[in-house]
């Protein structure tokens, strides 16, 4: 429980790490928080050139398949700890995928890539069969097939993030980058943890 508590804080802190690098205090509510209660993240400004907006297209449908998991996991894991996790992950990606959104619409630009984008995003989503399979999961099986299937999950979205770190021009999309890459090594991390309990 204490680890999940702790991964749940540093999830949240990571949400709240401002563009400009200066300290915001993180809630000292212990409830869990809504993507709605956190504060938005700042206008996506400046120059920005085709990989941040293909990162942003491509993103949002991979947070949406993370939180369809998620939502899964926050009644039919087993132990406390996994439902932890995902509730932290389905608040942390649907406050990033509406910022994300917030983004593309300020730019003027659609939510959905063009083919050639929807056929790069291909090779790292998962398949929406393997979820439709997950779904009719229980128990210490669903929760096994949950882990395994997240972390592969997440780890094609640090692969996406740091493509956008490196190659991308708009600031707060790197820096959102950024975020994303720390925090799903953190979620991997902790999931290996679950699945191999010492």
């Amino acid at each position: 429980m204490k680890r999940a508590a702790l991964a749940l804080a540093a999830a949240l802190s990571l949400l709240t790490l401002p563009a400009c690098g200066a300290a915001t205090a993180a809630p000292e509510s212990t409830a869990y928080p809504t993507p709605a209660s956190l504060p938005p993240y700042p206008p996506a400004t400046g120059a920005k050139n085709d990989v941040d907006v293909e990162f942003l297209q491509m993103m949002i449908p991979h947070h949406r398949q993370a939180i369809e998991m998620a939502e899964l996991a926050r009644t039919r894991a087993v132990r406390q700890e996994v439902r932890d996790l995902a509730n932290a992950i389905a608040v942390t990606q649907t406050y990033e995928m509406r910022t994300m959104t917030a983004w593309l619409l300020e730019w003027k630009k659609p939510l959905t890539g063009d083919r050639r984008t929807k056929s790069e995003h291909d090779h790292h989503e998962t398949r929406p069969s393997d979820i439709a399979e997950l779904g009719r999961m229980e128990g210490a099986r669903f929760e096994t097939a949950f882990l395994n299937m997240l972390i592969g999950h997440q780890h094609n979205a640090i692969e996406m993030a740091r493509e956008e770190y490196g190659d991308g021009k708009n600031t707060d999309a790197r820096n959102l980058a950024h975020r994303i890459d720390l925090s799903r090594t953190a979620q991997i991390k902790q999931m290996l943890g679950e699945l191999n309990p010492s």
